[in-house]
Parts: structure tokens; sequence; C-alpha cells
């Protein structure tokens, strides 16, 4: 629900901005993977669940400054990540089609592009009110 108020709909809401506003495309991805063990992070706390920055630290394979002993999907995710920002870097584009059409999900096991990704939940926060507290740090 956090996620989805202060990131998710905010972010769509720049990529459509971004995609309205400029010929090149807009490509917008979420990271629905999350550690396979609590990883260890510069605070006390033991990260369990999906968080920001678990997408760079795969990109960047640093899993052993994170975690001990990362699983086979950890190892997925991260080759997911790797060949999706190359495949970018390189070409300019995606498996997946241009925002707002699509959202592409990357996790462990795949790489699925949803049309119109959390619309209903964005458009609730929007339409009672709620979405300003998404622009509030």
């Amino acid at each position: 629900m956090t996620s989805d108020l202060r990131v998710t709909c905010p972010n769509n809401v720049l990529a459509q901005l971004a995609s309205e506003s400029y010929k090149s495309g807009v490509y917008r991805y979420i990271a629905t993977s999350w550690p396979s063990v609590p990883i260890k992070t510069p605070s006390t706390f033991r990260a369990l669940y999906a968080f920001h920055a678990w997408d760079v630290i795969a990109f960047f394979g640093q899993f052993n400054v994170y975690m001990d002993h990362p699983s086979t999907g950890d190892l997925i995710f991260q080759d997911n990540m790797r060949k999706t920002i190359v495949q970018f870097v390189k070409t300019g584009t995606v498996t997946w089609p241009r925002f707002p059409s699509q959202t592409a999900l990357i996790n462990s096991s795949m790489i699925h592009a949803e049309s119109y990704y959390n619309r209903d939940v964005c458009d609730f926060w929007d339409k009672n009110g709620f979405f300003s507290y998404a622009w509030i740090n």
C-alpha cells in the first residue's frame, strides 16, 4: 500500500509526463523480486522483503556485500536485470512496449509486461484525495 502511494503511482505520473513530452520512448519496470534471505543493510535492520535499490544491487552484482549465499532465484533476477539494462543501453529499446501501454514486472523467474499496471489502485488514491501524500517528503 505504501509502495503504491509513495512510489508506484507517482512514478507512473512521471513516466506519463515524460512519454508525453519526449519523442524517445519511455520504458517502465517494477522489480517484483525480493531477497531469498534477510539481507545485511548499513543499519541493524535485516531486510526480508523487496526494497529500493534491490534491482541496483542485482545489476551491479553486489549480492556478496549484502548476503552470504544468494539463491538461484536471486541470481536469475540478477541476470534478468542485467539483460534488460544492457539491451536498453545497446539498442535503446527493451522487450516490452513503451509506457504507458506496458510496464514490465521483473522478478526471479521472468520478465512479464502488464498493461496499465495498478491503474485502479492509483485512480483510487487520486480520486479520494490521498495522492498529494505521494509528493510529501
